[in-house]
């Protein structure tokens, strides 16, 4: 059983990468059984595995008996149980010269003619997010969490012969990719944002903004064109570009509390949910559950304990969820284990508590919020939890004052170096949006005071981009900022006042 635990959190209901029901008074944290009419089913079997193994394909094209050409080919991958349409880029890595190949949805495999040299292998999708994958040195290494190097991994094509094995497979490492050759980037290109009224606008690579919906509370999806908003006690999916909709959930005897996509989980939309004869007390989502993004499939992953803030690993197997002196992990295969911080080396003498799980980009780290006793004063920060190594780390300790609610997750840059945390200090000038380096936690960079919402954008080695709201109490507003840590430059931007940053495709 999960122990009661009360903490004195503040509860900002920000519209981030989530849609989110407001959370207010003293959270208790306790085993509910939400009475769901949905039967927790066999995970192995009712579960699909989010990262199949592509279906293997004949090569199209012949290879050509000319000297002078050869050829490369390999699989597509996509984490996903879908292959969305993307643009395969060879790029002579002598000269500089690329050569483009269209991979169709669902296209598993192919075979591309290219002259004789040294090839790097890469894709970016068609939809317009800027998401790309390689054919890296972590692909012949497996893709698993000891892969650390995802840098292109050069492969020779000779005349007259074919060059396998080529797979485009390791879409892990944004920060490792060649720039698109075919992106124009204006800049805030890719950028996602909701106004005051809910409109979800899309800044398109030449720089015009989309109106793409209309509606509060909208969570965005990864990959895809479907977002979700609560209405009417249920799950509403819309096409966030033809405006079409449909009742995801339809569950008339449940209420939906809170909800988010997953980069694990593409496919999918976890959500937690209450029966409709329980009460909703202040801190009480219910269980966790999970359904198909065309509405199918709908299953309780844990329908008995309170699941609080969740998150899915990278590769969609495990998810952290819950909240007190210990949390909880599901595994698909496993069921579900208790997480307890002890185990890493967290242990306060007079009690402890954590909650608000992110998972690290391999899905080797876990950063929980934390509270205990440590250095013989309470004290509240973030703690990095290694899986492997069985070590934690305390960043950022702060004292909180006395507030409701859970507190916010940490957000992750997708290389993982860096953890944004926003922190509610007892010294109103440190709360704010802090930045802490994951390597040398010593190393801090402070957005402001009244920031928040931080949301990392373009993750390139001439750019790393992280946003951010700062409210401006002379203007009664607040305006986006923009923070580049490679250049230093911190500016606030043109858009809208009172905005808020989604994500960015």
């Amino acid at each position: 059983m999960v122990p009661k635990q009360i903490f004195l959190i503040s509860v900002t209901c920000l519209i981030t990468l989530s849609g989110c029901a407001p959370v207010v008074g003293t959270l208790e944290v306790e085993i509910v059984n939400s009475g769901a009419a949905i039967q927790t089913q066999a995970p192995v079997t009712e579960i699909p595995q989010p990262y199949p193994e592509p279906i293997e394909t004949e090569p199209g094209g012949d290879i050509p008996a000319s000297s002078l050409t050869g050829s490369a080919s390999g699989r597509v991958c996509y984490p996903s149980e879908m292959i969305p349409a993307m643009t395969a880029i060879f790029q002579h890595t002598a000269s500089g010269k690329v050569t483009e190949l269209a991979i169709a949805e669902n296209q598993a495999s192919y075979t591309v003619v290219l002259p004789p040299g040294q090839y790097i292998a890469f894709a970016y999708l068609d939809s317009g997010a800027d998401l790309a994958g390689s054919y890296s040195n972590a692909v012949p290494c497996g893709l698993s969490v000891e892969c650390t190097d995802h840098a292109p991994l050069p492969f020779e094509v000779k005349p007259g012969e074919i060059t396998q094995g080529i797979d485009l497979c390791d879409w892990y490492a944004p920060d490792s990719m060649p720039a698109n050759p075919d992106a124009i980037r204006a800049p805030l290109a890719g950028m996602v944002y909701s106004t005051q009224e809910g409109e979800i606008n899309w800044i398109q690579p030449d720089g015009d903004t989309k109106l793409l919906f209309g509606g509060p509370g909208v969570a965005v999806p990864w990959v895809g064109s479907y977002g979700v908003y609560a209405e009417k006690d249920d799950l509403q999916a819309v096409d966030l570009f033809t405006g079409e909709q449909h009742n995801l959930t339809n569950t008339p005897d449940m209420l939906e509390t809170s909800y988010q996509f997953e980069v694990g989980l593409p496919e999918q939309l976890l959500f937690t949910a209450l029966h409709e004869s329980k009460d909703g007390a202040p801190g009480v989502t219910g269980g966790l559950y999970i359904i198909n993004m065309d509405g199918s499939n709908l299953r309780a992953i844990d329908p008995l304990h309170n699941a609080g803030k969740f998150a899915a690993s990278p590769d969609g197997q495990t998810i952290a969820y819950g909240a007190g002196q210990t949390a909880l992990l599901y595994n698909w295969e496993t069921g579900v284990d208790v997480f307890d911080p002890r185990q890493y080396g967290m242990d306060s003498p007079r009690g402890q508590s954590i909650a608000s799980p992110s998972w690290s980009p391999l899905g080797d780290k876990l950063a929980w919020f934390v509270n205990g006793i440590f250095n013989d004063q309470e004290t509240s920060g973030y703690g990095i939890f290694d899986l492997n190594a069985q070590t934690f780390t305390l960043v950022h300790p702060f004292v909180m004052p006395g507030m409701d609610g859970f507190p916010p997750a940490a957000q992750w840059s997708p290389d993982g170096e860096w953890l944004a945390v926003t922190i509610f200090d007892s010294d109103p000038a440190r709360t704010g949006v802090w930045l802490v380096n994951t390597t040398n936690p010593q190393q801090e960079i402070f957005m402001g005071s009244l920031s928040t919402n931080p949301i990392f954008g373009p993750w390139t080695a001439e750019e790393k981009i992280v946003t951010y709201t700062r409210f401006d109490e002379a203007a009664n507003a607040s305006q986006v900022w923009i923070y580049d840590l490679v250049s230093g430059e911190q500016q606030v931007t043109s858009l809208p006042p009172n905005i808020q940053v989604l994500k960015w495709w």
